[in-house]
């Protein structure tokens, strides 16, 4: 995340090309869009998502919990999306 370390020192640990080939791998980190765990987990041929969905996931929670309404995912995931883009 910004201002804190870029991320290499937790993909250095990890032993990518040991892991089995249908082992899905999840960064919770969201911002950058492509964290060096995630693009080096897809560069071995693995699975991987940042935490964005997780964030967006428990913004729609808390929404539903705070508001009694259901929001539609997929617009929290863009406007999510345009605001990371623009900072």
């Amino acid at each position: 995340m910004r201002g804190a370390s870029d991320g290499t020192a937790v993909r250095d640990l990890v032993p990518f090309a040991a892991l089995q080939r249908d082992a899905f791998l999840y960064d919770v980190v969201y911002n950058p869009a492509v964290t060096p765990f995630v693009a080096a987990a897809r560069a071995y041929g693995l699975s991987a998502e940042t935490g964005l969905g997780m964030l967006v996931g428990q913004a729609a929670l808390a929404i539903e919990l705070w508001l009694r309404k259901r929001p539609d995912p997929a617009r929290l995931r863009a406007a999510a999306e345009a605001a990371l883009a623009s900072t």
